[in-house]
């Protein structure tokens, strides 16, 4: 599996990598409330109906339930291995487990209702509710998949890494821009999700991007592309829809989180204190209300909670 967590590099290469962001627009964010709560390395999270950030901690194996001002709930359960990804809709909650091979039903009180056994040959990093169906990033085969609540696949979406020549080591890593993984609704170990009313957003791991889907399946854009200059992403990890359709993405080695307006162009980027704020190894990122969002900054071991500001949607000049 494609780790979630950023690489070590080295100084002169970070600096590089970094160097292209110089000129970013800043967009200030303020930090109302963030945790550590005895975190190891937290890689999701989903907000409920009543805004409530359940934090996957994975090697901990358990789930971490917080809201500013209150004490955060545990929810420990016997059969989590190293849980990963976490969705919330109508009162459950899902959650990813790639070394138990299932997928976790559980309920708002934290009970378990059901383990969903996987296909054999899956790799889950995060998980979507989609309608009555369950949606999978398949991450080590390429693809996105669509499972009823017996595990059973009901359809694919993108190039199963089995039909992959030249071999996948090969494939991942060349520049070619007609190699498999680089066409549009295809991907090179797809990593978060987000669902919204009318699609989702798939993070393209090695692919650069996050891609803009219909429910179905087909191809409606992305945002970002691969590389290391401004509005580029090396190793995109978390992504966010916010109201207006402006998408956050977070880079797990640059630290930066980048902004898109709704027309897919760069923005900006989000700023801390006057300057870029670049988060160790930031993941998951999931919008909340009143122009809040959430961030997991994995290799910190840290949940922030911000006040977002302002972010441009319209065409820039």
């Amino acid at each position: 599996m494609n780790s979630i967590y950023p690489h070590p590099i080295s100084r002169l290469l970070l600096v590089l990598l970094l160097a292209g962001w110089a000129s970013a627009a800043s967009l200030p964010v303020r930090i109302l409330s963030s945790w550590q709560e005895g975190l190891r390395h937290p890689s999701d999270l989903a907000v409920d109906a009543r805004g409530k950030a359940w934090v996957v901690d994975g090697l901990n194996r358990r789930l971490l339930v917080l809201a500013p001002g209150k004490e955060a709930r545990r929810i420990t359960l016997p059969e989590f291995r190293t849980p990963l990804g976490v969705a919330i809709r109508e009162g459950e909650v899902l959650v990813s487990d790639p070394d138990a091979g299932s997928l976790f039903l559980l309920g708002l009180d934290g009970s378990l209702k059901k383990q969903i056994p996987l296909p054999s040959v899956c790799d889950p990093v995060d998980v979507a509710f989609l309608e009555d169906l369950l949606l999978v990033s398949d991450n080590d085969n390429h693809r996105l998949l669509v499972l009823d609540r017996e595990g059973r696949i009901h359809r694919s979406f993108g190039k199963d890494a089995r039909d992959w020549s030249p071999p996948l080591a090969a494939a991942a890593f060349s520049d070619d821009p007609g190699r498999p993984g680089s066409l549009a609704g295809e991907f090179t170990y797809p990593g978060m999700i987000t669902a919204y009313a009318k699609g989702m957003l798939v993070v393209d791991v090695l692919g650069g991007r996050v891609q803009d889907l219909t429910l179905l399946g087909a191809y409606k854009g992305s945002f970002g592309t691969f590389g290391t200059a401004e509005g580029e992403l090396y190793r995109p990890k978390g992504c966010a829809r916010l109201a207006d359709g402006q998408v956050l993405v977070s880079d797990g080695y640059t630290g930066i989180v980048y902004a898109y307006n709704g027309f897919a162009e760069p923005v900006g980027a989000l700023a801390l204190d006057g300057k870029p704020w670049r988060m160790e190894g930031p993941t998951a990122i999931v919008a909340a209300e009143e122009g809040r969002c959430w961030f997991v900054d994995s290799r910190d071991s840290t949940v922030y909670l911000v006040d977002l500001p302002a972010i441009p949607d319209g065409r820039t000049p």
